[in-house]
């Protein structure tokens, strides 16, 4: 039974790599690719299983405008819906629910997170050490585990629908 559950494991982990891409522009993103160029959305994002992030963003200055659209997981404590890798990336316009977190800021600065319902994540927005001037204004948070949690105090907070 052991071998069958970690060869299911290993299965999963194998597809999440295998079928994560690039996207932006005009190239939709689907579970677990990687943003490199700035992009208004016009498609939801949904049921993203385990083993896959939402929108990996890897790339200075790009924004990502979901236009009202949806990034949607499965609760899975384990993955994010986007996380940030780089300096002056933009999230804004975006429902994100259930994932681990919501918004992972794990890396670069200058970011500006923006009007985004985070709904149903264990963490709605999480920023790590490190990670600092960041504007985080006017998101609605609504049933979250944490709604917000930063391991540093050097960001601006606006937080709306608590």
């Amino acid at each position: 039974m052991k071998g069958v559950f970690l060869g299911l494991v290993c299965f999963l982990l194998l597809i999440g790599f295998v079928d994560a891409a690039n996207c932006g522009g005009a190239v939709r993103c689907n579970c677990g690719d990687t943003l490199t160029s700035s992009q208004v959305m016009w498609y939801d994002i949904t049921n993203c299983p385990p083993g896959l992030h939402g929108i990996l963003i890897n790339g200075d200055d790009i924004t990502l405008d979901c236009n009202g659209y949806t990034i949607d997981g499965v609760g899975h404590p384990s993955y994010n819906g986007i996380t940030t890798f780089n300096p002056n990336i933009n999230i804004k316009n975006c429902i994100i629910q259930e994932w681990g977190k919501g918004i992972n800021l794990y890396q670069g600065s200058n970011h500006l997170i923006e009007k985004n319902t985070l709904f149903n994540n264990g963490i709605g927005v999480k920023v790590l050490s490190g990670v600092q001037n960041n504007t985080i204004s006017d998101n609605n948070f609504t049933n979250n585990g944490i709604n917000a949690h930063e391991d540093s105090n050097n960001n601006n907070w606006n937080i709306t629908g608590i």
